[in-house]
């Protein structure tokens, strides 16, 4: 599989959009360059924490974090005890929602690319290792330098990497366990221990466990601070990075921008007539497949197997690029014949699987429904993107201040890059303008790389994420 990563370095926000044989499959939301320290908990960032309370009936504490919610902590299974006021390590293993608190781990553990260290001694190896991938990966380890109090993990992948990038990789690992430690020991809770991160960076690492074709940068900066910090841990990362010069927005090319749009959208049609209908709501997200006039003619049994297994391979394409979890409830068409039901778990299975998830399916229920339970590791696109308010782009949820003000400048940096030698004026929403305004920031740097050729114009009579831009040749 040939896999893309586009790196959109905006003036609000940095995406980073994974592209497979073509297809868009994968986008992270991550702050504008510079603004890092202003972003709210990332999944995987590592505190040291203060008890707040400790609930025996929850059988879980409440760790207050610094900022946010208090975060939710399971009690510990091996007869340690929590107390109130007590300072603990832990890691963010799931994101705060709404009005809830982080999960957090009180074993936190660092990821790599090919390997991870966690608390403990010894090595871990893939279970599902054959004889001659356990005799590489046993090699690894011993080649490997441990810190001490650290358990090395080594992923399947690394058995048949090159092995000096993974050494590289572990080498990595271990000189952030001794930098995580050596916070710890000196940090006064509740404190992030974390370290200042740059977007561009963690937009490589979000995707760095997959092997990389292209990783294309569309700003200098950004593709620099990449290149220098996987330099000596990554090259062969290093060897795929470009960056993009051309005129059209780079997440124009494969359509991504259009498809990152709809995948906002509650409507996905799907290739052989029909569509699914997703709604994500505080409770569970449910799908339900619309056949049209697909099964009204014909064998409708054969027609409504093809359509429901259409739709599984499509379920699950849209959960990993939504970043749906949690409870998934699939009303698909009614199958009436056992074998059928049985054919179209196996085919939703396998979709998932081959999109890199494993969650857990139920049997078919009455009329069709099929429920699954999908981890959940960050909130969903849509959640990402919205909150509650007027229908659009969702039932129910609108479009945030400060992701309206991210779409505005976007198409203003597209446009100022499309016609490099043209003044450009931003017509918005007046909240929207006036918010651009107050971030004079932005605006400096947007003018440091395309020029101060722009003007922001508030337009009261705009609503929502409303907002275009005037070109005109200087």
């Amino acid at each position: 599989m040939r896999r893309k990563l586009l790196v959109n370095a905006g003036p609000a926000w940095t995406r980073a959009a994974l592209i497979e044989d073509g297809r868009f499959a994968e986008i992270r939301l991550l702050p504008a360059r510079g603004e890092e320290s202003a972003w709210p908990l990332r999944v995987g960032d590592i505190y040291m924490g203060r008890i707040r309370t400790v609930s025996e009936p929850m059988a879980a504490a409440f760790v207050d974090l610094g900022a946010g919610p208090d975060g939710i902590a399971p009690l510990p299974v091996d007869g340690g005890r929590l107390a109130e006021g007590q300072a603990v390590l832990v890691q963010a293993t799931g994101p705060a929602f709404q009005d809830k608190g982080p999960r957090l781990s009180l074993t936190p553990h660092l990821q790599g690319r090919f390997a991870a260290l966690r608390p403990g001694a010894g090595d871990g190896l893939p279970k599902a290792a054959s004889d001659s991938e356990r005799a590489a990966l046993e090699g690894l380890a011993r080649r490997a330098d441990v810190p001490h109090g650290a358990r090395l993990i080594l992923r399947m992948r690394a058995a048949a990497a090159d092995s000096d990038l993974v050494i590289a990789d572990i080498a990595e690992l271990a000189a952030r366990w001794g930098a995580m430690q050596n916070a710890a020991a000196s940090a006064a809770p509740p404190v992030r221990l974390t370290p200042p991160w740059d977007a561009a960076v963690e937009a490589v690492a979000s995707f760095a466990r997959y092997n990389m074709s292209e990783i294309v940068f569309d700003d200098a900066a950004a593709f620099l601070a990449a290149k220098a910090a996987y330099s000596a841990s990554a090259p062969d990362l290093v060897e795929c990075m470009t960056l993009y010069t051309d005129q059209k927005p780079l997440f124009q090319t494969n359509d991504v921008e259009a498809a990152f749009e709809a995948a906002l959208s509650p409507n996905v049609d799907l290739p052989a007539g029909g569509r699914l209908v997703i709604s994500e709501t505080p409770a569970l997200v449910a799908v339900d497949i619309d056949a049209g006039s697909g099964v009204a003619t014909g064998d409708k049994a054969k027609t409504a197997l093809a359509v429901n297994e259409a739709a599984a391979e499509r379920i699950a394409r849209e959960v990993r690029l939504r970043a749906l979890g949690g409870q998934v409830a699939v009303d698909f068409l009614p199958l009436e014949r056992p074998a059928d039901q049985a054919r179209l778990l196996h085919a939703l299975e396998t979709a998932f699987v081959a999109q890199g998830l494993s969650p857990r399916i139920g049997p078919m229920a009455s009329f069709g429904v099929v429920a699954l339970a999908v981890k959940r590791l960050r909130l969903s696109l849509l959640e990402e993107m919205t909150e509650d308010g007027a229908d659009a782009p969702a039932p129910g949820r609108r479009f945030s201040l400060e992701r309206r003000v991210a779409i505005a400048l976007a198409k203003l940096d597209d446009a100022l890059r499309a016609a490099p030698s043209a003044k450009v004026r931003l017509t918005a929403p007046k909240d929207v303008a006036d918010a651009i305004e107050g971030a004079p920031r932005r605006l400096k740097g947007l003018a440091a790389r395309r020029g101060a050729r722009f003007e922001i114009h508030a337009d009261k009579t705009l609503k929502g994420e409303a907002a275009h831009v005037d070109i005109r040749a200087v």
